[in-house]
């Protein structure tokens, strides 16, 4: 099928569900942009933006201003998702990068949820509002008021695995469930219960 034929086959839903998710977009990276402006972001976006600084160079991840200071990061904790994502300090090398990817991440990161709810022909009020109260749950909104966190990376990559192991796509899964790992060192335990849920059930 073309990609018109695609674009023609969109419900007045999915449209609204496209504007529900630029809004938030919007709405999010104000919020984000104006607090890191006003100087209220602190620690954690000061060592993760020089870490993926010095990936984005090629230098070795080790902090000056990480609490266990001029030691590698791995020390801490492993979050290769930094590695991944440090490609876009090419374009901006600025920790407002860092907030912008974070906010991106976090909406396309309701997408797969609007889809699964599609999927399990939900009616199209409740797939709205499943998108709506995802993005404003508290735990979603703390975690872009609070500097920036590899974690949160983590759940957009997450959300996709759970969509694409329910679709029973097996690179796709194969694919986010490896984004997933790189986020952070303990993720790999939330994957495997997740994973271990579904062979149950399709077992």
């Amino acid at each position: 099928m073309d990609v018109v034929g695609k674009f023609t086959k969109l419900k007045k839903t999915d449209y609204l569900a496209f504007l529900i998710c630029l809004l938030f977009l919007g709405a999010y990276l104000t919020l984000a942009l104006v607090k890191h402006a006003h100087f209220w972001t602190g620690y954690d976006l000061s060592v993760d933006n020089q870490i993926v600084w010095e990936y984005s160079r090629f230098l070795a991840p080790i902090s000056t201003v990480h609490a266990y200071a001029f030691t590698p990061v791995f020390y801490d904790h492993v979050e290769f998702v930094y590695a991944l994502i440090s490609p876009f300090y090419w374009i901006l090398p600025d920790a407002r990068m860092l907030i912008i990817l974070q906010v991106l991440a976090i909406i396309l990161s309701g997408i797969p949820i609007y889809l699964l709810s599609k999927k399990y022909k939900i009616n199209n009020f409740l797939s709205l509002a499943f998108l709506i109260s995802y993005y404003m749950f508290f735990g979603i909104q703390n975690a872009l008021w609070s500097d920036v966190h590899s974690l949160t990376f983590g759940v957009a990559f997450l959300t996709f695995f759970i969509y694409f192991l329910d679709d029973l796509k097996k690179w796709p899964t194969l694919l986010f469930f490896i984004l997933a790992l790189t986020s952070k060192e303990d993720i790999g335990f939330l994957t495997f219960f997740i994973a271990f849920v579904y062979f149950i059930k399709t077992r």
